[in-house]
């Protein structure tokens, strides 16, 4: 029987290259129409929703979502879905490309998606699509590149504010109505509108009547909370008559540990409660209605089995999709021949442990670790007994698989850097643990540490920052110093204690720290720009000064290094530098914060022509403003120009 099974689901290397370089093709062709003809598509993402929180998939689910299960009744159910990394950024990429990680390059939190592999906005834009994306938290802004090919992106986030107003997520209700406006205000054509939800992602804090409803199990409140948005969407659409003429399909990037296999979150084990998503997806005039497709998907196939559905004409198909549209299981035609390749670097990157890689093949899952992992997820869906070492023939050939998979991956170049030091502040405000620069794994190796091993490590430092965020200092610095003792080569862990130091006050301890962590990352420009924060808040301003100069010297389009250096040279009266720095800034991204700077700086030049251009280009982008009033009513009063400086002062104090 082992040998038939095993032989059941050998892959061959044709299997695999087909896989890999089919450039994403579908089986049979496409309808093709023309552009004013084709269906509406809105996507819906919503973040870390576990796959048996919907009771369409699960009847055992603790939370009843009769508003999704209703557009898996009115389409297709994939109920057999993983998706390609447990970060919400990563695995977003992977569905907007339709590319693996290892290819289209972002593969942690850190990460931005590189220009590269084409998206699915761009592709449909190509075909003639009006394209709009409205997200919910910082982790899908447009700083991660996942804003590329949306003619219209809503992220809700200015993208500079100031320390004390920074923003890092909103309420799903507001994307909904900021979506909600955009298709008012639409003619007649196919329209393409990503809708991204962060609720259910903690911290679990439902809205009413939700919070008293699941007052003993917030996470289910927020699914709920997000069931009761789509009910919403729903309606507006039927009322609009665009529910049955649009594509709708609705999945989680990952979902959430709760507890499982030792994690509360998410972004570290590569277990079901985090990988298994749900996948649904409504066609029009009432096509595939009721059907429940178990064949093994990855999120990856979402967007070649869109094109598909929509009609999009091979001819607007990106090259090298990793993705295979799933258009013929949707009519009933089973494949379980093919793998899906999963990953998660953080341990890696962030911890100095070793990654976690696998896929699974038919009912097999194999976890490729120091101590590897082999699951069969029909009798053993909880991945309770690992059968590595009693099914040796069916690990080794998923472990020659995977091998065979990743050699035909193509790398992209690496990005010049990570994203920006000020998402990753605000990706800290919302509770992602690491530091700024990954390293790239080479491989699970057995000289690292098993992540298994280290899963109590983890949620220490979860804990700890989890406790930075909510400001209770003494609880923060005791879990990560304990942390560290444990693990005191860690980049991420000695990070996360000198920002706790520096948050709380704690100037001193938090240089300490600050140093420990670059003996480790010295390159580490992001780490730097930090650390000269605090020799700014100590008044060491000759070595701030350097470490800045530094910084912008290592890496010439970090904007809020070029900020921060320009605002130390206007303090210290080197104006023209101050200048200079911030028109290089501004050159890289316009944004209020800078250009008021640029204006204080000219107008103690003595330019207050040039002061007033920039003051009055802040206020296009932002008219509530109030600093940039402030300066200006400064500057006609200091000309004499009474009324303005009048009416822009009135201007300044509104509340």
């Amino acid at each position: 029987m082992r040998a038939k099974a095993t032989a059941g689901f050998r892959l061959t290397a044709l299997a695999l290259a087909l896989f890999l370089f089919r450039g994403g093709a579908a089986i049979g062709q496409p309808v093709d129409s023309t552009a004013a003809e084709r269906p509406n598509l809105i996507l819906i993402t919503v973040d870390t929703l576990r796959a048996d929180h919907l009771s369409t998939i699960d009847p055992q689910s603790p939370v009843a979502t009769p508003a999704i299960d209703a557009i898996g009744k009115d389409g297709v159910l994939f109920t057999r879905t993983l998706t390609t990394t447990p970060l919400t950024t990563p695995a977003h990429a992977s569905l907007m490309t339709g590319v693996l990680p290892p290819t289209h390059g972002a593969r942690d939190f850190v990460d931005g998606l590189p220009k590269g592999p084409a998206t699915l906005a761009e592709t449909l834009e190509r075909a003639g699509y009006r394209t709009a994306g409205f997200v919910s938290a910082a982790v899908c802004d447009r700083r991660t590149g996942l804003a590329r090919g949306f003619s219209h992106f809503s992220d809700g986030f200015d993208q500079f504010l100031d320390e004390d107003s920074r923003v890092s997520e909103r309420p799903g209700k507001e994307t909904l109505d900021h979506a909600v406006g955009w298709l008012d205000s639409l003619p007649q054509g196919p329209f393409f509108v990503w809708l991204h939800f962060y609720e259910p992602h903690d911290p679990y804090e439902p809205p009413e009547p939700y919070r008293s409803r699941f007052r003993e199990d917030p996470y289910a409140g927020e699914v709920a909370a997000i069931d009761g948005l789509v009910a919403e969407l729903v309606l507006y659409l039927k009322n609009k008559n665009l529910y049955d003429s649009s594509v709708i399909s609705l999945l989680s990037d990952h979902g959430e540990g709760l507890g499982d296999h030792g994690e509360t979150k998410h972004g570290f084990f590569v277990y079901q409660s985090t990988m298994h998503i749900p996948w649904l997806l409504k066609a029009t005039k009432g096509d595939f209605a009721g059907r429940r497709v178990a064949d093994n998907a990855s999120i990856v196939d979402v967007f070649p089995t869109l094109l598909h559905v929509l009609g999009i004409s091979r001819d607007f198909w990106p090259r090298g999709l990793h993705g295979v549209s799933r258009y013929r299981a949707m009519r009933g035609q089973t494949d379980r021949s093919r793998p899906v390749y999963f990953e998660s670097v953080s341990p890696f990157n962030q911890f100095g442990w070793s990654e976690l890689r696998g896929l699974v093949l038919g009912d097999y899952k194999l976890i490729e670790a120091p101590q590897p992992e082999l699951y069969n997820l029909v009798r053993d869906p909880g991945e309770t007994s690992n059968q590595f070492s009693s099914n040796r023939a069916m690990g080794q050939q998923l472990r020659q698989t995977l091998i065979d998979l990743e050699s035909r991956l193509e790398p992209v170049e690496a990005p010049d850097r990570a994203i920006d030091p000020e998402l990753q502040e605000r990706l800290r405000s919302l509770g992602y643990v690491g530091v700024s620069s990954p390293v790239r794994p080479a491989g699970a190796s057995a000289d690292l540490a098993d992540p298994k091993e280290k899963v109590e490590v983890y949620e220490l430092v979860q804990q700890g920052v989890e406790a930075a965020r909510q400001r209770r200092w003494t609880e923060a610095i005791r879990l990560l110093s304990g942390a560290a003792e444990k693990e005191p080569a860690s980049p991420a862990i000695l990070t996360s204690l000198a920002l706790a130091y520096r948050d709380s006050g704690q100037l001193a301890a938090s240089l300490d720290w600050f140093r420990k962590t670059l003996d480790l990352r010295p390159e580490d420009t992001a780490l730097r720009l930090e650390f000269s924060k605090v020799l700014l808040a100590l008044k060491r301003t000759e070595e701030a000064g350097a470490e800045l100069e530094r910084v912008v010297s290592d890496d010439p389009n970090l904007v809020k290094a070029l900020f921060n250096l320009g605002i130390l040279r206007a303090q210290q009266s080197r104006y023209k530098e101050a200048s200079s720095l911030f028109g290089r800034a501004l050159a890289l991204r316009e944004d209020s914060a800078t250009l008021r700077s640029l204006a204080l700086s000219e107008f103690l030049e003595g330019r207050s022509e040039e002061a007033e251009k920039h003051l009055l280009r802040a206020l296009e982008l932002d008219p509530a403003d109030r600093r940039a009033h402030l300066q200006l009513a400064q500057i006609y009063s200091a000309r004499g120009e009474v009324e303005l400086a009048r009416r822009h002062d009135e201007l300044a104090r509104r509340p």
